[in-house]
C-alpha cells in the first residue's frame, strides 16, 4: 500500500509541474507576443491532454470501489476457490482410481511370473 502511496504522490508531483510549465509557457508566450499564439493553444492542449492522462490512469484506479463491486470481487474469489476444490476432488478421485488399476496390474503381472515360474519348474522336474 506504501507503494502505491508513493506512486501517486510522484505521479500528482508530476502532474502538477506538467501543468504548471504548459499554463506558464502559454501565458509568458501570450503576454509577449501580446496576442494568443499557436504555440500557447498547443501548450494548453498539451495541459488539457497531460491532464486527461492523469485523470485516467492515476484518479480513477484510486477510487475506492462500491459495495456493490466488492460483494461481487468476494462471490467471484469464493467461486475460484469452490471450482478449485472440485477440480483438486477429481484429481484425487482419478489418482485413487489410476492406483488402484494399477495395483491390480501388479497383482496380476505377480501371478503370472509365479505361474511361469511354476510351469518352468515342473517342466524342469519332468
Amino acid at each position: 500500500m506504501e507503494v502505491k502511496l508513493l506512486a501517486t504522490y510522484l505521479a500528482s508531483f508530476i502532474y502538477g509541474a506538467g501543468m504548471f510549465y504548459f499554463i506558464l509557457i502559454a501565458i509568458i508566450l501570450s503576454i509577449k507576443k501580446r496576442k494568443i499564439t499557436g504555440i500557447a493553444i498547443l501548450h494548453i492542449i498539451g495541459a488539457l491532454i497531460i491532464t486527461l492522462v492523469y485523470y485516467f490512469f492515476v484518479i480513477i484506479p484510486l477510487q475506492p470501489l462500491s459495495a456493490e463491486e466488492i460483494e461481487k470481487n468476494k462471490y467471484e474469489a469464493f467461486q475460484e476457490r469452490y471450482e478449485r476444490e472440485q477440480r483438486r476432488e477429481q484429481r484425487n478421485k482419478e489418482n485413487e482410481e489410476y492406483e488402484k488399476e494399477y495395483q491390480e496390474y501388479k497383482r496380476q503381472r505377480d501371478e503370472n511370473t509365479t505361474n511361469t515360474s511354476l510351469n518352468t519348474q515342473k517342466g524342469l522336474s519332468q
